[in-house]
């Protein structure tokens, strides 16, 4: 494009933006690929044979020697070399991130606990993990950066600790890539542990309770809202869960009454 050179794209996601000198056709449809925490654009084959036979019209046209043509290629060519340079020089991308860093320091030292943590080195020990319940995830209207799937009854017995942990998978170098983690519950009546599988070993356990980057929750409601369900794709993306140490939760329930009344629900949801 910096030379003249037009280019056809599909208008979906930052294409669109990066298409100055050409034409961005819009998608057919979108896809849903399994596993995949995103949609797909499934490009338009009759869109962009109509934008082939447009580019080669203009084409035509500046070998003609057609002046209109030739200025609106100009401008376009000074348009997109422009917005190079205020958008992606290293002097242009140096100032937004020194005031992107800038500000995230702002509102972090705002807040009374973030002052004192980031002041002592320590990770902070509040608001980095939202808990939720229930058979359908709620729709993402939180900022914390985890959310806890928990199953009904949980309680948390060291919250603070908790969240240190989770600031700690998101801040530290060597676990910064995690995406997801199992929190270890015991049953309260018996002191058990929950096993990842249900009954049988087919299926995962519905009293497992996982943390998970919230906006893969939000990505996945696009698709879905059961909570099992986003615990297996989930595990499916990440592919090697980080685990929390022993003694962070409790289910305080009658597991194999509720269990029992669940796996029945589910059943006639499928049914459905």
């Amino acid at each position: 494009q910096s030379v003249g050179t037009p280019v056809i794209t599909t208008n979906y996601t930052a294409m669109a933006d990066f298409t100055k000198v050409g034409i961005a056709v819009p998608h057919r449809q979108m896809l849903r690929a399994p596993g995949a925490i995103y949609d797909l654009a499934l490009p338009d084959v009759e869109g962009i044979a109509d934008a082939l036979r447009e580019m080669h019209g203009t084409h035509l046209a500046m070998k003609r020697g057609d002046q209109s043509a030739m200025i609106r290629r100009q401008a376009d060519v000074t348009e997109f070399n422009g917005w190079v340079d205020r958008t992606m020089s290293p002097r242009s991308v140096g100032e937004r991130f020194e005031a992107l860093f800038a500000r995230a320091e702002l509102e972090f030292e705002s807040r009374a606990a973030g002052r004192l943590d980031f002041r002592s080195g320590r990770p902070p020990t509040v608001n980095a993990v939202r808990v939720v319940t229930g058979y359908h995830t709620p729709v993402v209207d939180w900022d914390e950066p985890w959310t806890l799937l928990a199953p009904d009854g949980l309680r948390l017995t060291n919250v603070e600790a908790m969240n240190s942990i989770a600031w700690s998978l998101l801040l530290d170098d060597g676990t910064a890539s995690s995406m997801v983690a199992i929190v270890p519950a015991r049953y309260l009546d018996d002191g058990s542990h929950v096993p990842a599988m249900g009954e049988g070993g087919r299926t995962m356990n519905d009293d497992l309770p996982m943390m998970v980057r919230t906006f893969m929750i939000k990505a996945f409601q696009g698709r879905m809202t059961r909570m099992k369900t986003m615990k297996v794709s989930a595990i499916t993306n990440e592919g090697n869960p980080k685990q929390f140490p022993d003694g962070f939760a409790l289910i305080e329930r009658n597991v194999g009454a509720v269990g029992g009344r669940r796996e029945l629900l589910d059943e006639l949801l499928d049914e459905l």
